[in-house]
């Protein structure tokens, strides 16, 4: 749909933006021309019981009995000031011809949710065509005027479609033009407060905005000349209305409401009765609310208590006596809700069932203790059917695709599912639900859960035990009666009383809920439907508003007949009407600010920051002392509000921030008289100083006027701000310990007297000294280019730190360059390469690195080897056994080397053991293996054995040390035992117990064969002792020998177990046909039984 809005006044064209001055419209007419167009698109068709419906979404049908049941959309105008509508006229149109014929279902009498439904007579009333077959006649009707806070709005309604009964077709309107006439002389039902807060301001232009097709037009208006009745001068933004004896008892409430920055007031009945004017005491109260709106610019009223103490209205609608509270939020009768009303149903003070503390508990659990995770976002959908051909859980489905956000856990229990109801939704409601959302028939004591189809429902004592504790829900139900809070503890007072659990506020009617066979919109399954859209699409996240807003919306969307007035009026709010719904996991801040002030007036600074640091914007701060101070504000883009409060004596000044989907942060300020510290200074280093130490130690100074005692906070770091790092000293330095070079540091000092007054330095900076690298490494040892260099030479280097710091060295070393690293973090100055080859160039080169990592790499440096000499010493090779090995028999009777020399040199030799176990040696002898005899060897002894020879051509001495460990005294596992069943069947798996023990307690395995070709391989560890169990299926029939052994650590192995397993022919399975001859001879199966 596309809307096109001109203004006139009297004949000119004006922009759609007017401002006009009350004085000088009077005795003008002005009129606004609005063009509507449609689309096709723009609809659904539907078929229901051989009937064509047509639906605009969003939009009302015609329900006139009898009548063709058609699309049509209600147009809300924001009119100029002082102007009412007189009349609507169409000016032109345009319209197209739908294809196809249409049976156009006849409207049907709406249904009242908990009655057993009348049969539809789908027959259309002839009277209305006996002047014209068209329907209906008109395009554009002018339904009424309707204003909130001084702004006028006219109700036009728009009917794009038209039946003709007699050629059964449809004409859609695709544009529409119609002129509404106004005329001066409008009188406002209400006007916006001139003492309304700013917060509460921009919730009336939004909520006004919202309603009106013309938004930019919309303007507000405040009448000055409205005086109190009887009221004394004040602002208060939320009122409890109770009796006296009560006052005591709500005062918690309105002290959470002012110190959050909403400030409240309690006001009695007794005072309302006697100082107001009305027929009834209603209509007292009724006085006053208006009183208290226009003059305190009250937006929030709590009627603290049953009908026995707040008593509410009557309204008579299609014959039904209907209990009201809306007679007190729509005080002007125009169908629009100029205040948010809920109701607390106590009984009187305490904190037990339906008493003022748990009532009062359970809103400042949901706002400020509530379960962080598993909670916020979690809604339950309850939708059963309302009757055969209604189910009340297509509502929900809409709901829930149309309206509730993708992150949250939507809970169902609907009728096409399986399962007991009744107990899934008591599991969903003691599991956590924030929202809870139902559709059935109810009573004054009992709400359906799938009534029409299993007679089931929730009683009040069932209601009673919900155990969701602090998971306290938000219920909104269409049945019917659930709210009939006239009688004596409905059930939904059950669910706002229950001290265990049950929720914080529910919704619901106080008589009849009424819907459309067949339909899953209209009625109070629209009021259903946009509960949850002015919540979820709107953001009216406080409750009183969103229940108000929710109301008018589905009011205005519909056709404007007793069915609707009815459910506008019957919907009741018992729950605290400024309480702030979660739509997120609740978040925290992290507030800064002053711990102490004086009295007095000064600057006071509030910073505000989300948990992750990120300055909050638009948090609403509040501080509040007594009635010395009393100031609220928004912290800026930075996060930052500054306040100039002024206390006038000692004691606590909170501070309170609040935002949506944050928890409130409820901080106390000490106002005292006490002179706080001077502010500390002299700060050395010095602020902004450079080069300083790393071993620095900070200093500075303070005093206190009144010369009080004083120790310091310490913050320290290299963020800005830093953080504390030393509280409570008493001496005026700190020691940050080794800093880092070249690095800023941040630091500030916070006085404290002994009256806990604090004085807050500035933060200081200052910058450390950069750090100088190591020592580029010089002087190498060989010499760069030197020659001739001993194969075996070690290579060394000058190295060293400019500020003495430690160094380690990466050694580069090979034969190619760059040579590879062959050497890391070293602290000696030398490295061996060992043996180097001869005649051979070598490269190096080495990089020093400091403690704080950083480096200074050396000049790449070579030399190179001596030539080969011309004489090789003696070599040795094959060592038996070989050198480090272990677990060598105690039976060996032999040492063994090969010696050889290159030249064929004659050598001489020796071999001696330590302990001794044996020695030999020998002269002039030839290349071979020498051997020494050994004897003696104990179980687990090292033994070294050395060998020294020399050759006769160089007399150069080759020496080698080798060792060896000889075995354990070890003994081998003894004998395995195994038990399980002997006999079986085959194709069934049988479990065998294995056990063992080894002397020397050694870990084992364990062999198993198990006969049938298979087996388990080596098995474990397994501790000695432990009983392992294995199972085993043998395929087929006979007789199998399972073998098991077992070995330890060592290798050693046990004896072997058998254990023989007969697995015996399975009996013949026979088929039916036997079974048939069985049932009929018995005998014949005994006697088989004994064959097979």
């Amino acid at each position: 749909m596309t809307l096109v809005i001109t203004s006139l006044l009297i004949i000119t064209n004006v922009q759609a933006q007017i401002v006009i001055e009350p004085k000088k419209i009077q005795d003008i007419n002005s009129s606004i021309n609005i063009t509507v167009e449609f689309t096709e698109d723009d609809f659904e068709f539907k078929k229901y019981n051989g009937y064509d419906k047509i639906i605009y979404p969003d939009g009302g049908l015609t329900t006139n009995i009898g009548e063709p049941m058609l699309p049509l959309k209600n147009i809300l105008v924001a009119l100029p000031s002082n102007m009412r509508a007189t009349n609507v006229k169409l000016i032109d149109f345009v319209e197209k011809e739908l294809s196809s014929s249409y049976n156009i279902l006849p409207a049907q009498a709406f249904q009242k949710v908990g009655v057993s439904i009348k049969k539809p007579a789908y027959s259309f009333d002839t009277d209305i065509f006996s002047f014209s077959p068209l329907y209906p006649l008109e395009k554009v009707e002018l339904i009424g005027m309707t204003d909130l806070a001084g702004q006028g709005i006219s109700v036009v309604t728009v009917y794009p479609i038209q039946y003709n009964s007699n050629l059964k077709t449809l004409k859609l309107f695709t544009h529409i033009k119609f002129e509404i006439e106004c005329e001066i002389g409008h009188s406002y039902g209400d006007y916006l407060p001139a003492f309304i807060s700013e917060t509460d301001k921009d919730i009336y232009i939004e909520k006004v905005k919202e309603m009106v097709i013309n938004p930019e037009d919309v303007i507000l208006q405040t009448k000055q000349e409205i005086q109190p009745l009887a009221i004394e001068p004040g602002t208060y933004d939320y009122v409890i209305i109770t009796n006296y004896s009560w006052v005591s008892a709500f005062q918690t409430l309105a002290d959470w409401k002012t110190q959050k920055g909403i400030p409240a007031n309690i006001v009695t009945t007794e005072s309302i009765y006697a100082n107001y004017t009305g027929s009834t005491n209603q209509a007292k109260i009724r006085a006053f609310i208006i009183d208290a709106h226009s003059n305190w610019g009250s937006t929030f009223f709590l009627l603290g208590g049953d009908n026995d103490t707040i008593p509410f209205h009557t309204v008579t609608i299609l014959g039904d006596d209907i209990p009201t509270d809306t007679y007190y939020s729509d005080y002007d009768d125009d169908w629009t809700c100029e205040v948010n009303v809920g109701r607390a149903s106590v009984t009187g003070t305490g904190s037990g069932n339906g008493k003022i503390d748990n009532f009062i508990s359970k809103i400042l659990t949901y706002e400020k203790n509530p379960p962080t995770s598993d909670y916020a976002k979690n809604i339950s959908l309850f939708g059963f059917d309302l009757d055969s051909v209604t189910d009340g859980e297509d509502c929900k489905i809409d709901i829930d695709s149309l309206y509730i956000p993708s992150d949250w856990t939507v809970t169902k229990v609907y009728d096409s599912y399986s399962g007991n109801h009744e107990d899934n939704v008591d599991t969903a409601v003691n599991n956590g639900q924030n929202l809870i959302n139902h559709i059935d028939h109810s009573s004054e004591y009992y709400m359906g859960i799938g009534y029409t189809n299993h007679n089931w429902g929730l009683v009040t004592s069932e209601v009673d035990a919900f155990s969701n504790g602090n998971k306290q829900s938000i219920w909104y139900s269409i049945g019917c009666w659930a709210s009939a809070f006239d009688f004596s503890n409905c059930i939904a007072e059950h669910f706002v009383r229950d001290t265990d659990g049950g929720g914080v506020a529910f919704v619901g009617n106080t008589r009849y809920g009424w819907y459309s066979v067949g339909d899953d919109d209209l009625a109070s399954l629209r009021y259903d439907r946009y509960f949850f859209r002015s919540f979820f699409n709107q953001n009216h996240y406080k409750l009183g508003d969103l229940f108000s807003d929710h109301k008018m919306d589905a009011y205005n969307s519909m056709n404007i007949g007793d069915y609707n007035k009815y459910i506008f009026s019957e919907l009741t709010l018992l729950g605290d009407p400024e309480l702030p719904l979660w739509m997120n996991d609740p978040s925290n801040f992290d507030v800064y600010h002053l711990e102490e002030i004086e009295t007095g007036s000064s600057s006071f600074n509030v910073h505000v920051e989300n948990s992750s640091g990120n300055d909050m914007e638009n948090a609403y701060v509040c501080l509040w002392k007594d009635d010395e101070v009393y100031l609220i504000n928004y912290t800026d883009s930075s996060g930052n509000i500054t306040f100039n409060p002024s206390p006038l004596t000692e004691g606590i000044m909170t501070v309170t921030v609040t935002m949506q989907d944050y928890i409130p942060y409820e901080g106390n300020v000490s106002v005292t008289s006490n002179q706080p510290p001077n502010t500390p200074n002299t700060p050395n280093p010095e602020n902004g100083a450079t080069d300083v130490n790393i071993d620095t130690i900070l200093t500075w100074s303070c005093s206190d006027p009144d010369e009080d005692p004083l120790t310091y906070d310490v913050y320290f770091g290299t963020v800005n701000p830093p953080s504390i790092v030393s509280s409570n000293q008493t001496i005026t330095s700190f020691d940050p310990g080794i800093l880092d070079f070249g690095t800023t540091y941040y630091w500030k000092i916070i006085a404290w007297d002994d009256s806990d007054a604090s004085a807050q330095g500035p933060i200081w900076s200052f910058t450390t000294i950069d750090n100088d690298p190591p020592n580029t490494p010089s002087d190498p040892n060989p010499y760069d280019g030197e020659t001739n260099v001993n194969i075996n030479s070690d290579i060394s280097w000058t190295g060293g730190d400019p500020d003495g710091d430690e160094v380690t060295y990466d050694v580069y070393f090979g034969t190619t360059t760059p040579p590879p690293l062959v050497s890391p973090d070293q602290s000696d100055t030398s490295y061996d390469p060992g043996t180097m080859d001869y005649l051979t160039t070598y490269y190096w080169q080495i990089e020093a690195e400091d403690e704080y990592g950083y480096t200074t790499i050396g000049s790449e440096w070579s030399f190179t080897t001596e030539d080969e000499p011309e004489n090789y010493p003696p070599e040795f090779s094959d060592e038996d056994p070989l050198n480090g090995v272990t677990n060598v028999l105690i039976s060996t009777s032999t040492l063994s080397v090969y010696i050889s020399d290159r030249e064929g040199d004659s050598i001489d030799w020796s071999i001696e053991t330590s302990p001794n176990i044996g020695s030999i040696s020998s002269t002039s002898e030839n290349n071979g293996t020498k051997i020494c005899s050994i004897s003696g060897l104990s179980y687990d002894t090292t033994y070294i054995w050395y060998v020294n020879a020399t050759d006769a051509g160089s007399s150069d001495t080759t020496s080698e040390i080798y060792s060896f460990t000889t075995e354990n005294n070890n003994n081998p596992p003894k004998k395995p035992t195994i038990t399980g069943p002997t006999s079986g069947k085959a194709g069934t798996s049988y479990t065998y117990s294995i056990t063992t023990t080894d002397p020397e307690s050694d870990e084992v395995r364990y062999y198993i064969n198990w006969g049938d070709d298979t087996n388990s391989d080596w098995i474990g560890p397994f501790e000695s002792g432990e009983i392992v169990n294995k199972s085993h299926k043998w395929i087929e029939t006979g007789s199998y020998i399972i073998k098991v052994k077992a070995k330890d650590v060592y290798e050693e192995e046990s004896p072997e177990t058998i254990l023989i397993v007969t697995m015996p022919r399975n009996k013949v399975l026979f088929n039916s046909l036997f079974f048939k001859l069985f049932e009929r001879f018995p005998f014949i199966q005994r006697l088989l039984s004994f064959i097979l």
